[in-house]
């Protein structure tokens, strides 16, 4: 009798447990092109609930406890976009709308002060200055 009484708070507690969780989901779009905002990063700020948007911009937080909570959407070509949410025992589902972020990039400029020709020339002479050496090498000099 103490096995069936076993099996069934085996049963019932985790029904229960399962109960006290709440799920967010929704989809990140762009505000101007409502095209989906794919690899954006979907967390809850001072919790450790986080996730990644689809390639269709869908996303889903599972086993968060009921609260209120301050969501936040972050992208390497987005704005920072946060809202707050009160998560129940009914799924909050979500639609966000994002905006591009425009980044300025200053120039590079890569430059050598060092003379190739010069010191190519002084490598082929200290080679082939050597005798044994000059018959066995070839100078291959390849500047871009």
């Amino acid at each position: 009798m103490r096995f069936y009484w076993f099996l069934l708070i085996a049963f019932i507690c985790p029904l229960i447990v399962s109960a006290q969780t709440g799920t967010i989901t929704g989809k990140v779009v762009r505000a101007d092109t409502k095209s989906p905002v794919a690899n954006a990063s979907v967390f809850l700020n001072n919790a450790t609930y986080g996730t990644s948007t689809a390639e269709d911009g869908t996303f889903t937080l599972a086993g968060v406890k009921p609260g209120q909570y301050q969501l936040v959407v972050t992208g390497v070509s987005i704005e920072e976009y946060s809202i707050t949410v009160l998560v129940g025992r009914e799924p909050a589902k979500l639609s966000i709308e994002v905006n591009q972020k425009v980044l300025m990039l200053s120039e590079v400029v890569i430059s050598s002060s060092a003379d190739w020709k010069k010191i190519t020339n002084c490598l082929g002479r200290s080679l082939l200055a050597i005798p044994k050496m000059a018959r066995s090498v070839r100078l291959l000099i390849h500047i871009f």
